[in-house]
């Protein structure tokens, strides 16, 4: 009889796909009606069709609107070849409890994986196309973000307290929000836009996002809800692409014109913040670019002060800094008094980031604080801090720091602050201070 009825409801699904029957999921056979609901299945994971070589594969395979027989279960296929059976729910392979070698390490090149399921008469099956490709700027061995198996089987959810263990090294291929980050391990970005949600992150190993060599070309936003901090032997290298920082003014303008010309300028774009602010800081104002055209922005409002341009002083000009940078890491509202405390062991290699809403009050903390030791090598270049609740950057006992080419405006304290008189050797130029 099961033999018979597995015909049926086979051809059951021939007919409901031809639009015939007497009913939605119904035949009769044998002096009786059988209701028949086609079962489909789908794969939920990967949910990604390009995977990085080196990267383990979870899969896991939903039964959509119908059932399966009992223990008709799903065999799943690599490019053909038979992984296992899994006869009941939840349909998963290469899980952490039971690991599928073949799905580990596959080689460069285009994939196919099939599931179906079979019994007398019935047949159903899915497949999909995964690509491997070269993982070239990537360390070998990790692990990605957004692969349960990286987590033990469950990849942490919203407000997690997430650390990342030492000795193991992590994809960030999706976006997150956690409450603690703590990598003693290290974390590496992928090459795609970001976003991190925290309210706190300690680095004891390693976190990069980019490096002068191989910048990051994407979008990385870290929202902050409280502290960031490198401790002792963190290692934090954020590297995006390197833009003109600042620029002279070229021709001097009135109160009340929307359009500057900017003496170099020619890697902004429209949507960029601005600050324009004369020579000596005391007097700024920040716009945002709503068109360029060679040395010519055109701002989103009139300027409310009149500004001095190269043209008539030689010296005393003003000047007009980016603020946007593809990396930016700021507190989710004035009142987060978050900022980034580079401690003592810590290393940091700070490149085309943009500051905002962070510094501390209660505490009299900069938006970024570098403490103690030879930090030769390391490097604060090309960044931005503006809307800060404190001055923007601390040296405390620091030794050959290497500050060039960043922009500071409308803060509350004092932009640059040398808290100690073990300072030495420390080189900044190029900055461009101000305040209102």
């Amino acid at each position: 009889m099961k033999q018979a009825y597995n015909y049926f409801l086979a051809l059951a699904a021939s007919l409901l796909l031809a639009g015939c029957g007497s009913g939605e999921g119904e035949i009769y056979y044998d002096g009786y009606y059988y209701n028949y609901e086609p079962a489909f299945l789908e794969f939920s994971s990967p949910s990604r069709t390009q995977i990085l070589e080196g990267e383990s594969v979870y899969v896991q395979v939903k039964v959509l609107d119908g059932y399966l027989e009992e223990d008709e279960g799903i065999t799943l296929y690599l490019n053909g070849n038979p992984i296992r059976k899994e006869k009941y729910a939840p349909f998963e392979w290469n899980a952490s409890d039971q690991p599928d070698n073949q799905l580990d390490n596959l080689p460069i090149g285009t994939h196919i994986l099939t599931a179906e399921s079979r019994s007398e008469g019935y047949y159903i099956e899915t497949f999909i196309f995964i690509e491997v490709v070269p993982n070239s700027s990537q360390p070998n061995g990790f692990q990605s973000w957004s692969n349960p198996f990286t987590w033990g089987g469950s990849i942490p959810g919203n407000g997690a307290d997430v650390t990342i263990a030492a000795g193991k090294t992590v994809l960030l291929d999706q976006n997150i929000q956690v409450r603690n980050l703590t990598v003693e391990g290290t974390l590496v970005c992928a090459n795609k836009d970001l976003v991190i949600d925290a309210e706190q992150i300690i680095v004891r190993g390693q976190m990069r996002c980019g490096t002068p060599q191989e910048p990051f070309n994407h979008n990385l936003r870290v929202a902050l809800n409280g502290p960031f901090n490198i401790v002792a032997n963190g290692s934090l290298e954020l590297n995006n692409n390197i833009q003109q920082s600042w620029s002279g003014l070229r021709e001097s303008v009135n109160s009340g014109v929307s359009q500057i010309l900017s003496a170099n300028a020619t890697s902004w774009k429209v949507g960029d913040r601005i600050v324009i602010g004369n020579h000596n800081g005391s007097q700024s104002e920040q716009r945002t670019i709503v068109a360029i055209n060679g040395s010519a922005i055109t701002l989103d409002s009139p300027l409310a002060n009149s500004y001095i341009g190269q043209q008539t002083q030689a010296d005393n000009f003003a000047r007009v800094g980016l603020l946007t940078r593809d990396i930016i890491i700021e507190g989710k509202s004035f009142s987060t008094n978050a900022n980034l405390s580079i401690q003592s062991g810590g290393k940091a290699y700070l490149s085309g980031i943009e500051f905002y809403r962070l510094g501390e009050t209660a505490t009299a903390l900069s938006t970024i604080n570098w403490t103690f030791g030879n930090i030769a090598g390391q490097y604060f270049s090309n960044n931005s801090i503006s809307d800060s609740q404190n001055g923007c950057l601390t040296l405390r006992s620091s030794i050959n720091a290497l500050i060039t080419d960043n922009v500071c405006t409308y803060t509350t304290g004092t932009p640059l602050i040398l808290d100690d008189i073990s300072e030495q050797e420390n080189l900044s130029e190029q900055n461009l201070f101000n305040r209102q």
